[in-house]
């Protein structure tokens, strides 16, 4: 898939930052947060200008697979059934008129899928909160980092002052130095 970078900045308070090193990442800056979340595809700028995005599964990620993708995982059939094949009904991909829905495309589909499901997010999101219902300096400080989504695996650390979205991507690019949790006083 192939995305052609914005001619012009535009001015908000948010920002998204797309970091591609030894890792892609996505981090996403709003008010008192700042959230990253790992790209599970190699990212490269095209000599035609656009970013091109790849699967170790499959090669290029096109605009149609990863519509396919969406429409599964929003479907309220998703995680009823044991297999991707249980979907291929569902979207009428076993349509012979077209070459991309071929047996070796739902194979490669397949793979991609799979590789995508299987992938760690790596979520991650720097919070400030000062809302003195939810402060507590041992429980809730007011800078923290919370890791992972849900509630039961989520976890906090505590900070002793605010970051900056460069801050966050220093401490998750493995080429950075390493930044240093202290046992506690």
């Amino acid at each position: 898939m192939a995305v052609k970078k914005p001619s012009a900045h535009i001015t908000t308070s948010s920002r998204i930052s797309l970091i591609v090193s030894n890792m892609s990442r996505l981090f996403f800056s709003h008010g008192n947060k700042i959230v990253s979340v790992n790209i599970p595809f190699y990212i490269y700028q095209g000599e035609d200008g656009y970013l091109h995005f790849e699967s170790k599964a499959i090669g290029e990620v096109t605009p149609f697979l990863t519509s396919l993708a969406l429409s599964i995982v929003s479907s309220s059939h998703f995680g009823k059934w044991n297999s991707i094949w249980d979907y291929i009904d569902l979207f009428d991909l076993h349509d012979d008129q077209s070459d991309t829905r071929t047996e070796q495309f739902l194979m490669d589909f397949n793979n991609f899928f799979f590789n995508l499901m299987c992938t760690e997010d790596g979520y991650l999101r720097y919070d400030y909160d000062n809302d003195p219902d939810r402060v507590d300096p041992e429980y809730h400080p007011e800078h923290h980092i919370d890791i992972f989504y849900s509630t039961s695996n989520t976890f906090k650390v505590g900070l002793r002052g605010a970051l900056n979205c460069e801050d966050v991507i220093s401490i998750l690019d493995i080429e950075s130095k390493c930044h240093f949790i202290l046992p506690p006083n």
